[in-house]
């Protein structure tokens, strides 16, 4: 074989190695550029057309009673929440609120809105009847929720079938599921940032650390994250089923260390198992097996991970706004955008299925 047959050959081959290979690359002060070049990702997701939803901020949950929106519309009443038709996408029916909704939870025949009457006043917890849009009970808290003030922060509670978990401003407290009282409460030391529930265990996001929150009990257990995340990164969005919890963080400026994304291991002892560099992480979602991942950089994106290690498995999908929440609803992703030009927020059904073989 001749030397010129024999340096075709190397790169022939070279090339085939990295037509398989991910690439991920890492530009100061920008986003990760995420692409998997001849690879089948396990599983497809189609992404349909996004729907607008009108101004305002928003925020969006799915449960046993549907698929649910509340906003804060910039004029008429202070907010209201409309139900999502799964079909098509498009809101239908708006019960106008009395108060500014900053968090929603969809339980067995209630929703949850939680929000308050203004920026710096304690939270106000609405108990609504999703079948007429009627509010049945209004309770006042004690304290307000972080994200009253601090508007990237999450202020979801989480319904059981019992009642309802809601994030205060350092504490989680537990509310009947008649919303007519506040009757248990656990401590955390600092700002609540995000809360999420599976399989009776809650995992709450104040400050520096995770909280794992027994929802029998109310007892609590401190995982901290300072040292694995780094100094100036600020840790607030929190996904958990079974098997895995996955926190994302950003970094607070341009002069601190990327943002990251954390899985900590549920099984006892809870402890961190993964912390890579994923800058442009923002909202998280566990579903068919993976870990998606909302991301922007000038351009939305969404990304599938592995949920057990954090590598990358693809789809990357490009979508048409900015996503800031991202919510499983049976074999779907449901996705809450923020849309620069007007003000305008836009819900986008992602619908996932098994790649074909």
């Amino acid at each position: 074989m001749t030397l010129l047959l024999r340096v075709i050959l190397v790169v022939v081959v070279s090339a085939i190695v990295l037509a398989v290979a991910y690439v991920v690359v890492t530009d100061p002060g920008s986003g990760t550029d995420v692409t998997a070049r001849g690879h089948r990702a396990p599983v497809q997701a189609d992404v349909g057309r996004a729907v607008k939803l009108g101004r305002g901020r928003a925020v969006m949950a799915s449960g046993p009673a549907g698929l649910w929106v509340a906003r804060q519309p910039p004029t008429g009443s202070p907010g209201e929440v409309e139900r999502i038709d799964t079909d098509t996408g498009r809101p239908e029916h708006a019960y106008q609120l009395n108060i500014l909704p900053e968090g929603i939870a969809v339980g067995h025949g209630v929703i949850w809105v939680l929000g308050t009457k203004r920026t710096d006043g304690p939270a106000m917890l609405l108990r609504i009847d999703p079948a007429s849009g009627r509010v049945q009970h209004r309770l006042q808290l004690a304290e307000p929720p972080s994200c009253a003030t601090e508007k990237w922060a999450s202020c979801y509670p989480v319904a059981t079938r019992d009642g309802v978990w809601v994030p205060l401003l350092d504490e989680v407290v537990y509310v009947n599921r008649s919303g007519t009282m506040a009757d248990r409460s656990v401590p955390v030391n600092g700002h609540v940032w995000d809360l999420t529930g599976s399989l009776g265990q809650l995992w709450a996001l104040a400050e520096t650390a995770i909280y794992r929150i027994t929802e029998r009990t109310g007892d609590s257990l401190r995982i901290g994250l300072k040292k694995k995340v780094g100094v100036g990164v600020q840790s607030n969005h929190v996904t958990a089923d079974g098997h895995s919890v996955w926190v994302s963080s950003y970094p607070r400026t341009s002069t601190t260390k990327p943002g990251r994304l954390t899985r900590i291991s549920p099984v006892q002892p809870p402890q961190v198992t993964v912390s890579r560099i994923y800058p442009g992480a923002g909202a998280l979602a566990l579903a068919d097996g993976g870990l998606w991942v909302a991301r922007f950089d000038g351009q939305g994106e969404l990304d599938r991970l592995n949920a057990a290690t954090g590598t990358l498995t693809g789809p990357f999908k490009l979508m048409p706004d900015d996503p800031t929440v991202l919510v499983q609803r049976g074999d779907d992703l449901w996705v809450l955008s923020y849309r620069s030009t007007g003000n305008v927020r836009t819900v986008t059904k992602v619908t996932l299925t098994p790649a074909a073989k």
